[in-house]
């Protein structure tokens, strides 16, 4: 079963229905093929429950599918040298237009426990959202980057 991270997503019930796999289900061929050269306009890492498993996706053209493992472990690196304990619990990078309507996927799938979580927080500079905290910033190249990691009272299983 995939873990709660505190809000739910796509990821997880494509997760769930590729086998089962749970979070980190790494080197499991892509959902959808991606084409190469499309623009990647959102990428979304969310930490594993151990150092090897992160579950890394990305959007092409709107759809969501598997990020490759070279690259998400790329990422993981140049951001956080590897380092699994400076990882935040949710990481996401998106374009400047496509950053509201990611997050508000992500939180708000299928209204998880009935609550929705209005898009105008996903604008603002730091917000909360079940048990992650979150903080927002502008980087290179008209990206967001947002990252959130689970409050102190979250027990990680």
């Amino acid at each position: 079963m995939v873990p709660n991270l505190g809000g739910g997503s796509k990821h997880d019930e494509k997760l769930r229905e590729n086998n089962n796999l749970g979070i980190g289900g790494r080197g499991v061929p892509p959902l959808k093929s991606t084409k190469n050269n499309l623009p990647v306009s959102v990428e979304y890492i969310l930490k594993g429950t151990e150092r090897n498993n992160p579950s890394c996706l990305q959007w092409i053209n709107g759809e969501e599918s598997i990020m490759d493992p070279q690259i998400c472990d790329s990422i993981i690196h140049e951001k956080w040298s590897s380092n699994y304990y400076k990882q935040p619990d949710m990481w996401v990078r998106a374009d400047e237009k496509d950053v509201v309507k990611a997050l508000s996927s992500h939180f708000n799938y299928e209204g998880w426990y009935g609550v929705l979580i209005e898009e105008e927080r996903f604008s603002q500079e730091s917000w909360n959202a079940f048990s992650l905290s979150c903080t927002r910033k502008n980087v290179e190249n008209g990206k967001v980057e947002v990252t959130c990691f689970h409050s102190d009272k979250v027990i990680r299983k």
